[in-house]
């Protein structure tokens, strides 16, 4: 009876993260996704996403990081060994 209870326990937790989204206001392109990689819970790893890096220099209109099913998925797999975000941006859309 005590697995399920941890195993209820364990996900909820892992379900909590933040999600963070930062605009710019320009015209929005196409979203693009890509992870940022973390180690043991989150606590090594690079945290900085550089919007300009993503967008090869041009200016971003979105970025937005959090989780999802497959960076839980993720997380659970390696029992926090490897702890993924997902970062979501989209590039200013070119003008005419």
């Amino acid at each position: 009876m005590r697995g399920p209870h941890l195993l209820l326990c364990a996900l909820l937790l892992a379900s909590t993260g933040c999600t963070a989204t930062f605009q710019n206001g320009g015209a929005a392109g196409p979203e693009q996704t890509e992870w940022s990689h973390f180690f043991l819970f989150g606590w090594i790893g690079h945290d900085e996403v550089e919007a300009r890096d993503l967008c090869d220099g041009a200016p971003f209109s979105r970025v937005r990081t959090g989780e999802n099913g497959l960076t839980v998925g993720a997380t659970l797999l390696t029992l926090g060994i490897y702890t993924p975000r997902r970062v979501v941006y989209a590039c200013e859309a070119p003008t005419k």
